[in-house]
């Protein structure tokens, strides 16, 4: 209700129509998804940092870092400008001005060691299912052809028995999530959907449809 221009209360419509970005990792509710544009953002490899907490006095090592900065600054930048071109995966790009640094003070090889043992740590905390599903697929997958849903779900429910409760429908939308299945790679038949795969389950779909 509001004044109108008679000065009396009048109800008047109003257009309430917004979009929305709604982001999450286990997919939306079948009603809100009927009603929705999925994006299906894929994964990269080897994603994500380990932040490490640290604390106490840190004015003299923030000047330093700061006078090193302002010094070196154009050197640094040119050794990021020459390995830019080649990154591959958010990992990568996230490493690469440590790289840059690394490399101006010749210490390219120690900070290898130091990324590679983050990097395999946090690969051994993930219990993601889209880490899972791979390990399966790894297994069961060994040249290009349909496999089915049945023996992939077998699969997890073996890896571990907390994927018991998923089914088709379940696993189909979290392949799709990961990049290796679209609509146009998997089949229907009367023993259930089949999923066009390759050896390499850690490639996208991008690549595994190259069999159409």
């Amino acid at each position: 209700m509001e004044y109108n221009e008679h000065g009396k209360l009048a109800p008047r419509t109003f257009f309430t129509y917004a979009p929305y970005v709604i982001l999450n990792t286990t997919g939306l509710d079948p009603f809100v998804l009927d009603r929705s544009i999925e994006v299906i953002l894929v994964k990269s490899e080897h994603t994500g940092t380990s932040p490490i907490a640290v604390g106490g006095d840190w004015d003299d090592l923030r000047e330093q870092v700061h006078w090193f900065m302002e010094t070196e600054r154009v050197a640094i930048l040119e050794h990021y400008n020459q390995a830019f071109p080649f990154l591959e995966g958010r990992s990568n790009e996230i490493w690469a001005p440590l790289e840059a640094i690394a490399k101006h003070l010749h210490k390219d090889k120690e900070l290898l060691q130091v990324k590679s043992r983050l990097e395999n740590e946090k690969n051994e905390e993930d219990d993601s299912p889209s880490k899972t599903i791979r390990v399966v697929l790894s297994n069961l997958v060994t040249h290009k052809d349909y496999y089915s849903a049945k023996e992939i779900l077998e699969g997890l429910t073996a890896y571990d028995y907390d994927y018991s409760p998923w089914n088709e429908k379940r696993l189909g939308r979290q392949l799709k999530r990961m990049g290796l299945v679209t609509s146009d790679t998997k089949k229907h038949t009367p023993d259930g959907v089949m999923y066009w795969l390759a050896p390499a389950p850690s490639q996208t779909q991008k690549e595994v449809a190259r069999h159409k």
